[in-house]
């Protein structure tokens, strides 16, 4: 699986990683593409025969993921972020230990967004189970 930008993250496509995570600006940059909505990206997204896994992170606004062809939006409550600080890797690790427990990809998106979100209402990294399982509760997960 591959979490990088720039020159590093377009040499390790080559590579044809299991997972590809990236902000929606490391998408574009490595699609060499613009797009001035969501609704855009995601339209590159389904069309992107790159990889079998990709997962786009949009800070405040969730994620949008494409596993196995099926393509998937995760939306996430509004909250007052403090520092995001570490939230991609929190993110990355809670979905790869939920795979590894064998969960749905769906419930492992939405435990890993829970995470990271949490993850925001703090100055420096940490994770409240009171929020992960508040935020988790407001998640909305939308096959598209």
């Amino acid at each position: 699986m591959i979490d990088s930008s720039g020159e590093t993250l377009s040499k390790s496509i080559e590579a044809n990683p299991w997972l590809l995570k990236v902000n929606e600006s490391e998408y574009l940059e490595l699609k060499d593409k613009t797009a001035d909505t969501t609704e855009g990206i995601i339209t590159l997204l389904k069309n992107d025969t790159t990889l079998k896994n990709i997962i786009i992170t949009l800070g405040g606004d969730g994620s949008i993921a494409k596993i196995h062809g099926k393509c998937y939006r995760i939306t996430l409550p509004k909250i007052t972020a403090k520092n995001a600080t570490a939230s991609g890797d929190i993110f990355l690790g809670k979905l790869l230990e939920a795979l590894q427990s064998n969960k749905e990809i769906k419930t492992a998106l939405i435990e890993a967004s829970s995470f990271a979100a949490s993850n925001c209402l703090y100055w420096y990294p940490h994770i409240d189970m009171n929020d992960v399982n508040e935020i988790k509760e407001q998640i909305t997960l939308e096959e598209l």
